[in-house]
């Protein structure tokens, strides 16, 4: 069973108060893979890209390019390829890649 994520633009990820949704990198019906990048915003001190929070499909966008985006904003959603990947999740797989790849380099050194 799919549910739907919101792709949110967290404080930790803003230097300052507000930016601008300078291109959204994928079109609704899209399928992203968890940190995917998506959308790239701009502050006036940087340009960053907001990563896919899951696996999944674009579902909509709520900010269009040129839109000032502010923080914990909603910018757009994703329906989620599996119910227990959660943030958690998430982060464990990506530590587990890690370590894989990690694993890889030394074997092949």
């Amino acid at each position: 069973m799919n549910h739907s994520i919101d792709i949110i633009l967290s404080a930790d990820q803003l230097e300052g108060t507000s930016a601008t949704l300078s291109k959204w990198l994928i079109k609704v019906g899209s399928q992203v893979k968890n940190g995917d990048p998506i959308i790239e915003l701009e502050t006036d001190k940087v340009a960053m890209e907001i990563c896919a929070p899951a696996d999944g499909v674009l579902l909509e966008t709520l900010a269009n390019e040129g839109d000032e985006i502010e923080v914990e904003a909603i910018l757009g959603r994703l329906a989620a390829n599996d119910t227990a990947q959660g943030p958690v999740a998430a982060e464990a797989d990506s530590a587990e890649s890690t370590d894989l790849r990690s694993a890889t380099l030394v074997a092949s050194e």
